[in-house]
């Protein structure tokens, strides 16, 4: 299956899962109170901070291995049970402390019952590195895409039924069990379900080295809202998760979309000794066409952005918005360099860079703390502009000169500001107030849409094409 082809379905499955976490978080802004959604946040923090080992990097290593066996599946799939079990025993234990230290009980109940989907995570994590190494992207997002429609009529149902905060909590569990079983439907034959510890040393040194790699990288997405619901108050934890989301989404839709699609790509290169040097940077300008016009916007438009999607009460959030939208912006050709580093082999250094990184980011936190959340948001932007500029002397590990990777981010970069426009006239018409008069973001926003394609269409062959086979469809069924 074609790399375009893969990522049309990751895509697809990533902006179908972008458009019901908007409605449903549209909807529950309204419902639940930003003290309700920081009990939630609190809750989520701890479990993922407690089983950012979970994974152990056994989802990579299915996909990665060159000569995967019964043997190696089977032993994989051990270690993610004996992995798994010692971490739900743990949140079981420390639930009650969590709801202690919040001085919230409700806490604790969500934290038991969201580490209920941590008991079948060995059958997630195995069937998901069996579907990527096949590349069976398509089944892929019609199993995401079905549970995600389960979450959310789950979700609606029960906070019309007034289970409040639960309601997301018991949703997210019943997400978690359609995903198992629809993956274990797709992927039976390859399941191996042999209990064996045979071959596991080298899953466990390669493992060891991707979960710190990627419990490092979740650092900033659990222990700072944690650190903040503690000192500062449970209401501005859901503040800055609130500010947090709007480049998440962005994130979410079109990066995981990419690296999903392009990590098995690229080992398959790497064991057809092919460079990856042009892979990498290709898909990395690629990915930015879309993504640096989108964060912009974000920085531009925060304010509108939060009032219309989540409402008034959540003024707090635009700063955090703007900051962690700019820092987005260098936090995803960072991605690309870290993911071939990897494919590569050169997992000691990916690893490396990403402590450089946290250590950034604690040492900005520890300087910025008094300024509130608006100062930490601020401290992780800092943080993101230093590994920036690391990456461009971890490059030459992958054959890529410096001069090539800025210009591979030039032109993105020239789409994006030509594009916002329309949003830099708001911006200083409107001195980045609410703009209250829609027909003036409707114009705006078609604005900047239409001299975005037109960029695209123009500049960047790839997108171009994309948009052809689009406009041929459209004309088809019309």
């Amino acid at each position: 299956m074609s790399l375009k082809r893969n990522f049309t379905f990751t895509f697809i499955d990533n902006f179908v899962s972008f458009l019901v976490f908007l409605v449903s978080s549209m909807v529950i802004s309204r419902l639940l109170t930003p003290d309700e959604l920081g009990i939630l946040a609190v809750a989520v923090s701890s479990i993922v901070l407690i089983t950012m080992f979970k994974n152990f990097g056994y989802t990579t290593y299915l996909i990665r291995e060159p000569d995967l066996d019964d043997t190696k599946k089977s032993a994989v799939f051990t270690l993610s049970i004996i992995t798994s079990t010692a971490l739900f025993l743990i949140i079981v234990a420390l639930a009650e402390f969590i709801g202690i230290t919040y001085q919230n009980p409700k806490i604790t109940d969500i934290v038991y019952i969201i580490s209920i989907s941590i008991i079948t995570s060995p059958f997630h994590i195995v069937a998901t590195g069996l579907i990527e190494r096949k590349e069976k992207f398509k089944n892929l997002a019609i199993i995401n895409i079905a549970s995600e429609v389960i979450f959310f009529i789950s979700v609606m149902l029960l906070i019309y039924l007034d289970f409040g905060i639960f309601a997301i909590a018991i949703s997210n569990v019943l997400k978690s069990f359609m995903q198992i079983i629809l993956m274990m439907w797709t992927i039976w034959a390859d399941f191996v379900f042999k209990i064996s510890l045979n071959k596991y040393k080298p899953i466990l040194s390669f493992g060891m080295k991707m979960s710190f790699m990627s419990s490092l990288s979740q650092l900033q997405e659990l222990v700072i809202p944690l650190i903040i619901g503690k000192y500062f108050g449970l209401s501005f934890s859901a503040f800055y998760d609130k500010g947090k989301s709007l480049p998440k989404i962005i994130l979410n839709v079109l990066l995981p979309a990419l690296s999903t699609a392009a990590f098995p790509h690229y080992t398959k290169k790497i064991r057809n000794n092919e460079p990856l040097n042009i892979a990498v940077l290709s898909h990395m300008q690629q990915g930015l066409f879309v993504f640096l016009p989108s964060l912009l916007v974000i920085c531009l438009f925060s304010p509108n952005l939060i009032y219309y999607m989540f409402g008034g009460q959540w003024g707090h959030s635009v700063p955090v918005a703007s900051l962690l939208a700019l820092a987005s912006m260098f936090t995803i050709p960072v991605s690309f360099i870290r993911m071939g580093l990897i494919a590569s082999g050169f997992e000691n250094l990916a690893l490396k860079f990403i402590v450089v990184n946290k250590i950034a980011l604690v040492l900005g936190i520890v300087i910025a703390f008094d300024y509130g959340i608006n100062g930490i948001a601020f401290a992780l932007l800092m943080a993101e502009m230093i590994t920036f500029l690391i990456s461009l002397v971890v490059i030459k590990k992958l054959d890529i000169t410096a001069y090539n990777y800025l210009s591979s981010l030039s032109k993105p970069f020239i789409i994006a500001v030509i594009s916002n426009i329309p949003f830099f006239i708001l911006s200083i018409f409107w001195q980045h107030e609410i703009v209250e008069n829609l027909y003036v973001v409707f114009i705006a926003m078609s604005s900047f849409i239409f001299i975005w394609v037109l960029l695209l269409y123009y500049l960047s062959s790839t997108y171009k094409s994309i948009l052809l086979n689009l406009f041929t469809t459209v004309k088809k069924v019309f």
